[in-house]
Parts: structure tokens; C-alpha cells; sequence
């Protein structure tokens, strides 16, 4: 459900989404641009491909300007985390499976106002488990930063950030010991 107030607090529009789910889909970040359009990273359910990402994109009056899904080579549980805005883009981070090495940071940059792909990267290390949790954008050209917790080995987590600049190149992957 997205509820859009005025300033007094009075109910504007809702919209819900709804795929064929199950009543399984969840919202789990949201972002608004300069325009007042919103933005919903959220996670649907199918029983072909379990869970995968949802970003949708609603207008000032509440239009469902469209809609982007992805989901990983393994067709487990992808889930996105966090949903910034910068300049024509919106970027994406958070989990995917792949069918070989397992679960993977993901990030995405989509183009604000068609939707579309713009590029993807996966940060895998050992083959391990690699959860995104939070993301920040900076006015620098390198300023797109995740964070997360990367498996070091079977019993051993470690912290991790990754810096990409609006290309999606990586230019810094910092690991922090951890347990």
C-alpha cells in the first residue's frame, strides 16, 4: 500500500500492487524524486521463481508510470533492500541468488524515467553468502556506496562495502573481519 498525504495530512491517493502472489508481497524501501514521483523497491512472490525484485515507479497523481522486476539464476529468495535516487537514475541494492554462488550483493541503475536497465553488477566472495543491507549516494562520480555482510568462510562474516561510480564500475570493495 502507498498512501500520498498533503501537507495537512490529508489522504491525496492509495494504490496497492498486487501480483499473483498470494498476498505474499512486501514493500521494503521508498523514494521520492524532485518531481514528487514515488519509487517502491519492494519483493513478489510466484511459485515458479519465489521471490524477486519489484521497483515500481508511481506518479504525482498516483499512476503506475511502470514497473521493473528481477530475479536471480537460482529462483530463490531476491529481495532488494534499499532504493536511492541521483540525477536521471535510480539505483537499486540488495540480494540475489544464482544458481552457482549462491546468494549475491546486487545493484542496479535504472534509467527515472522509462525504467529501464542501465546495468546490473553481483558481488559474490567464495561462493558464500553476500547480503547488501544499505545504500548511499554521494555528488561524487564514485559516490555510490553498499553495505553488507559477506561470508569469509563457513563460520566466519565479514563487513563489506563496495564504492561504484554512475557507470557501475567498482573502484573500492572494503572487508572488515568480523564473526
Amino acid at each position: 500500500l502507498v498512501t500520498k498525504l498533503d501537507s495537512s495530512g490529508t489522504v491525496e491517493w492509495q494504490r496497492t500492487y498486487s501480483s499473483a502472489g498470494f498476498n505474499r508481497d512486501q514493500a521494503i524501501a521508498v523514494a521520492v524524486d524532485d518531481k514528487t514521483s514515488i519509487y517502491v523497491a519492494g519483493a513478489i512472490y510466484s511459485s515458479a521463481t519465489n521471490f524477486d525484485w519489484v521497483i515500481l515507479k508511481y506518479g504525482y497523481d498516483g499512476t503506475l508510470e511502470w514497473t521493473y522486476t528481477l530475479n536471480g539464476t537460482a529462483n530463490n529468495c531476491d529481495a532488494p533492500a534499499a532504493i536511492k535516487i541521483k540525477n536521471n537514475f535510480v539505483y537499486v541494492t540488495g540480494e540475489v541468488y544464482d544458481s552457482v554462488t549462491q546468494l549475491n550483493y546486487a545493484t542496479i541503475q535504472l534509467n527515472r524515467t522509462t525504467g529501464a536497465l542501465n546495468w546490473k553488477r553481483e558481488y559474490d566472495f567464495n561462493s558464500l553468502f553476500d547480503i547488501a543491507f544499505a545504500m548511499d549516494i554521494s555528488g561524487t562520480s564514485t559516490g555510490i556506496k553498499v553495505a553488507g555482510a559477506s561470508q569469509d568462510n563457513l563460520t566466519k562474516w565479514n563487513y563489506c562495502s563496495i564504492s561504484y561510480d554512475s557507470m557501475g564500475v567498482a573502484n573500492d570493495t572494503t572487508r572488515i573481519g568480523g564473526t
